[in-house]
């Protein structure tokens, strides 16, 4: 099981991210360092990840202020991804292909959210434009149900091969197991590379998610809790 740490960032900081609450996110506090600043927080959660003896084949960033309010921070994502070992999936809110391919420009793995994209039209070009580069595609769900004003959920035949199924109300909170939505999500196309977010308690969650049929997991909470030890 391939483990992806998450940093969520908002105006220069890392924040911790709660059930998609984002009013509410606080700056992070964190059991492996002090403060919140993000490329040493990137360096902690790799660190954590290969003392538990866990791969990390990339690292998830979510940038807030290019989310909530279309002002991506990229001066930060690019020392990140000078910093970064592994590459970047980045979701800096993209509305649609041609967002995500200038961004892939910056050196990142875009991940086109389904709660930012705004429309089709163009993303079955996507696929040939970022085949090099590669794209992620985020079905992305909360409390009041899918998050897909496109309606991307009805057009898996656009999906790129790696998806996550991103359930804002687990993230955060330790809810542990298989959600339904991943479950719901894999039921549409199953032979993606399925990508798990949200609620990661232990290593007897990446078990279960591994024999659902997830190939990796975002993981934030239960890295920095030391949850994920050895």
């Amino acid at each position: 099981m391939d483990i992806v740490p998450v940093l969520d960032i908002r105006d220069g900081i890392v924040v911790h991210a709660r059930r998609g609450e984002r009013a509410s996110y606080a700056p992070l506090r964190s059991g492996l360092l002090a403060g919140s600043e993000p490329v040493a927080v990137l360096e902690a959660m790799l660190e954590a990840v290969a003392s538990a003896g866990l791969r990390t084949p990339a690292a998830y960033v979510a940038d807030l202020d290019a989310i909530v309010a279309g002002k991506a921070q990229w001066a930060l994502l690019d020392k990140l991804s000078r910093a970064s070992p592994v590459p970047l999936w980045v979701d800096a809110g993209f509305g649609d292909a041609t967002a995500a391919m200038a961004a892939a420009a910056h050196g990142c793995v875009p991940v086109i959210g389904s709660e930012s994209l705004t429309t089709l039209d163009g993303l079955a070009d996507a696929s040939s434009g970022l085949a090099q580069a590669r794209w992620i595609l985020s079905l992305d769900h909360d409390a009041q149900g899918p998050r897909d004003p496109a309606g991307i959920l009805q057009r898996p035949g656009l999906w790129p091969r790696d998806v996550i199924a991103m359930d804002l109300t687990r993230v955060g909170n330790s809810a542990g197991g298989v959600g339904t939505w991943l479950e719901t999500c894999m039921g549409i196309a199953a032979d993606r590379a399925w990508v798990a977010a949200g609620g990661v308690r232990d290593r007897g969650d990446l078990g279960s998610l591994r024999a659902a049929g997830a190939s990796a997991v975002l993981v934030a909470t239960a890295l920095h809790t030391g949850a994920l030890r050895r």
